[in-house]
């Protein structure tokens, strides 16, 4: 059964009888497009993380920002619960967030400490050694 959901709906199109796909085709048609657009099932992200979370029960989901910052996306997901992976800084509350840029600038590295954001992925020893050098508490 898929999930209705109207919230954050300033910038939205609320579908009721369209489709998606109906959605789609109306825009292909237009002839003059000239700012981009997002097309955005918000029922499907509710149902996937629904399903990640009755499949995987104890594996909390972190979703990778860098794939689709739009705002209407993080502030969906961040009100079902999920973690954030963040390369770069953003204000999410620092307990939900996995620092995991492979090349971390110092200001970032910096920043993270400040706001006691400890958990965090390295891709090589001198990565790992830069963050214990800048942020010792990380884990």
């Amino acid at each position: 059964m898929k999930t209705k959901c109207t919230f954050f709906a300033e910038s939205a199109r609320i579908l009721n009888e369209e489709t998606v796909m109906d959605v789609i085709r109306e825009k292909t048609e237009e002839l003059e497009q000239e700012d981009p657009f997002y097309i955005l099932d918000v029922g499907d992200i509710v149902e996937k993380v629904k399903l990640w979370k009755m499949k995987l029960p104890r594996v909390k989901p972190f979703y990778a920002v860098k794939c689709n910052n739009h705002p209407t996306v993080l502030k969906i997901l961040a009100a079902l619960g999920t973690g954030f992976d963040c390369a770069s800084k953003l204000g999410v509350d620092q307990t939900r967030i996995i620092f995991a840029n492979p090349c971390k600038p110092l200001s970032h590295l910096r920043s993270a400490s400040k706001l006691q954001i400890p958990l965090m992925t390295f891709d090589s020893e001198s990565e790992l050694q830069k963050i214990s050098v800048y942020y010792p508490e990380a884990k």
